[in-house]
């Protein structure tokens, strides 16, 4: 299958032929920032080094005293609760969905005084979540749109229903460069501005560089998504039918795709045996001794592969992943 095979880089590499790879272009920082606010349809836009600093400087400028969040989602957004000093409110997740169940969260309703809503595999998570609470129990809400980014609800990007919304442009991201950890913070609130700024000269930024080659990748998210889009579906119809397999409805243009199964570590062998580079999952955030309160990330634990997405993946490389799952399944 060549030596290039499951290469996460390719579209990296196809991109830069036609670009010059600029040291530092003078306003680069500040193009791509206007470019991204106005693609998420935000005011303010400012890059960061990577999406935990802009989870950081979000929480930290609005001063919560308790944040809820998945508790199937990476740790850096623990890390980020922590930094703002804010007690963590762990929300269960809708198997079905994977991302927050929205029985947890009303059951939830009143113990924290923000949101962070993170839209897990590119799948809506509580699509415009203010509307769901009485004034009382009324949230500020952050939103992660890392895994969503471009697409909206009833014309309204992600991204864009929170007071602050934050973007991760790390390596394997659809919008990211592959040398650099990177991220952004948007928002609208002018109020919030000052906070933001001051919470920013805590980290240091990615330079001109990669917010160059940013500004090239954003340009070519189009042909991104279609390749993430032919992916997923590739998957969708090949794995379709396994009775000891759940694939759950994620979203078409995932950067992972994520089944179910009881024999998850037959399968993780086999498929690793074959030389199939799995994406790491999710360690539930709840802890040790919590499992049955949090009976959705338990499954997710116990069952969940995610299985490499990525543009410029070919079809043979996702139809060898695909036979190597159903010989699995019927040999």
């Amino acid at each position: 299958m060549g030596k290039n095979i499951f290469d996460p880089y390719r579209i990296d590499r196809l991109l830069a032929k036609s670009w010059p790879e600029p040291d530092n272009l003078p306003g680069a920082i500040e193009i791509f920032e206007r470019e991204l606010a106005a693609f998420t349809g935000r005011e303010y836009c400012r890059l960061t080094a990577g999406g935990g600093a802009a989870l950081k400087i979000a929480l930290k400028a609005l001063k919560p005293a308790c944040v809820a969040l998945t508790d199937v989602t990476h740790p850096s957004l623990l890390e980020a609760v922590k930094y703002a000093e804010a007690e963590p409110v762990f929300l269960d997740i809708n198997i079905k969905t994977l991302n927050i169940s929205e029985e947890a969260l009303m059951r939830a309703a009143g113990s924290f005084d923000t949101l962070l809503n993170v839209h897990m595999f590119g799948n809506p998570s509580l699509p415009d979540p203010v509307k769901r609470f009485p004034k009382k129990h009324l949230p500020s809400v952050v939103e992660d749109a890392s895994q969503i980014l471009g697409r909206d609800h009833k014309g309204k990007k992600y991204g864009s229903f929170g007071r602050i919304g934050i973007f991760s442009l790390s390596p394997y991201k659809p919008l990211s460069a592959p040398w650099a950890k990177a991220g952004a913070i948007t928002w609208d609130d002018p109020a919030l501005t000052k906070k933001i700024r001051g919470g920013l000269e805590r980290f240091t930024r990615p330079d001109g560089r990669t917010a160059s080659y940013l500004s090239l990748k954003l340009r070519n998210l189009p042909a991104v998504f279609s390749d993430l889009k032919k992916i997923n579906g590739l998957y969708r119809r090949g794995l379709s039918g396994i009775g000891e397999l759940t694939i759950p409805p994620v979203s078409e243009t995932a950067q992972e795709f994520p089944i179910l199964t009881k024999r998850r570590e037959e399968l993780k062998r086999r498929l690793l045996k074959l030389k199939i580079p799995l994406e790491r999952i999710y360690t539930p955030l709840h802890g040790k001794g919590r499992d049955a309160e949090f009976p959705g990330a338990s499954r997710y634990l116990r069952e969940a592969l995610h299985l490499p997405v990525y543009p410029a993946m070919t079809e043979s490389e996702c139809a060898y992943i695909i036979n190597a799952i159903k010989d699995f399944f019927t040999n």
